[in-house]
């Protein structure tokens, strides 16, 4: 008897003692990490109506909330938008 408790004290120093401090590194989680992004639409009517004082307003109101996205969100998508009896998605100097 004396010989298995002897034999049975060997096995369990041979195995590694497991501290929760070594296992702080392997046990890695990712954590998402929310990324700020925006979409702005600017919609411009380029019909009959709006004569180029109004659409010069209208763009400087783009410009200005552009300038307020830009303090609350890191990355902003900008979509121009302008249409008369269709719309048409544009680039900024078409718009």
């Amino acid at each position: 008897l004396r010989e298995e408790i002897r034999h049975l004290r060997t096995r369990i120093a041979a195995i590694p003692f497991l501290d929760p401090f070594d296992l702080r590194y392997s046990n890695r989680i990712k954590v998402p990490k929310p990324a700020s992004q925006c979409v702005m639409f600017c919609l411009l009517d380029v019909s009959g109506s709006m004569d180029e004082q109004k659409k010069d307003t209208a763009k400087r109101f783009f410009i200005l909330l552009y300038l307020f996205l830009t303090r609350a969100y890191e990355k902003i998508e900008v979509v121009f938008i302008r249409h008369h009896t269709t719309a048409q998605e544009v680039d900024e100097n078409a718009f």
